[in-house]
């Protein structure tokens, strides 16, 4: 079941992919392409009504699919640093980023071109800095701090978290490995589940269990 899943996954990614790449590569000219964005961070905000953590982050995110599938290749994979999931500096960038696209939504004109540019504008930057960000860390070294992760992993509720059996685990760490968010997986081990809310359910940490002790329902 969790090897059709990946499959699965992968698939679908590579269909969302174009998505971020066309809104990037053509937002500029044809304003109205910009408005994906905006669809894209309702869509993750309104993920929120099916209790199921970051599971659109991981699965139905466009620039997620476009960090896993073409920067993966191109990552140093190292650790993404403890002060991107700091919650006062994700708040912080949340807030600094909501802050500027409200400003300009007020802004004259209240055009689709002015709206269009201003979609584009924030989804240019904020790509560039996770390319960057994905090639020196882990290739979702931007979702650790990503608003709408942020949003959803602070007030959503995760109904189906990573089940984890102390009994049969030992300790190899190779899903905090896999892992793109490098969670530790294993500093839960204890409860039986990864209280963590970032998760988003790429299942990349069963993949590599030895041990088939790591489960999702």
């Amino acid at each position: 079941m969790n090897n059709n899943f990946i499959k699965q996954r992968k698939f679908r990614q590579w269909l969302l992919m174009p998505i971020a790449l066309i809104t990037i590569a053509f937002g500029w000219k044809y304003r109205w392409i910009s408005f994906i964005v905006p669809i894209v961070m309702v869509l993750g905000i309104g993920s929120l009504l099916f209790n199921r953590g970051r599971y659109f982050c991981g699965n139905y995110c466009p620039r997620g699919a476009f960090y896993d599938r073409i920067l993966q290749p191109l990552s140093q994979k190292k650790r993404i640093p403890d002060f991107f999931r700091n919650k006062t500096f994700r708040w912080v960038v949340f807030s600094i980023l909501f802050g500027v696209f409200i400003l300009q939504a007020i802004t004259p004109p209240y055009t689709v071109a002015h709206f269009g540019l201003m979609f584009w504008i924030m989804c240019i930057i904020t790509t560039i800095l996770g390319v960057i960000l994905g090639i020196f860390f882990s290739q979702r070294a931007w979702c650790a701090f990503c608003p709408i992760g942020t949003l959803t992993s602070s007030i959503g509720k995760d109904e189906h978290p990573l089940s984890i059996d102390k009994n049969t685990c030992i300790g190899c760490k190779l899903c905090e490995k896999a892992c793109p968010l490098n969670i530790p997986i294993l500093a839960n081990s204890s409860s039986g589940y990864l209280e963590n809310r970032d998760c988003i359910k790429c299942m990349s940490c069963i993949a590599v269990c030895p041990k088939k002790a790591l489960h999702i329902s």
